[in-house]
């Protein structure tokens, strides 16, 4: 059973969750994600992450895509910055699953200027 780990609060517009098969690795850094366009189809990405003993993301793959390809390019991006706590006792390339939740709230729409 995967053991969730939340990612920190700095990620802006998403909420992301990890999951690791045997071990609970602590998100030491991450870089922001980015801000999708508003769009009532995006709902998440799913990513397949590779870590090594030392913590450091050695690849990244899309296992499940949004609608806009473009966000999910820029997450995989992202994470590949991320780094986790060393574990020596994990194996030399561990996968977790990370789960990209994006922020869908409405953005208000600029102001009209009323006619004179």
């Amino acid at each position: 059973m995967p053991i969730p780990v939340e990612a920190p609060p700095q990620l802006s517009g998403t909420r992301t969750r990890v999951d690791w098969p045997r071990t609970e690795r602590k998100l030491l850094s991450s870089s922001g994600l980015p801000e999708p366009r508003t769009d009532l189809s995006l709902r998440r990405t799913v990513l397949a992450v590779l870590v090594n003993k030392l913590g450091l993301v050695e690849s990244v793959l899309v296992l499940e895509g949004s609608t806009d390809d473009a966000v999910d390019q820029a997450a995989v991006q992202a994470v590949r910055g991320w780094r986790f706590a060393a574990d020596s006792a994990a194996p030399e390339l561990e996968q977790a699953r990370v789960h990209v939740f994006w922020d869908l709230k409405e953005k208000e729409a600029p102001a009209r200027p009323s006619s004179p």
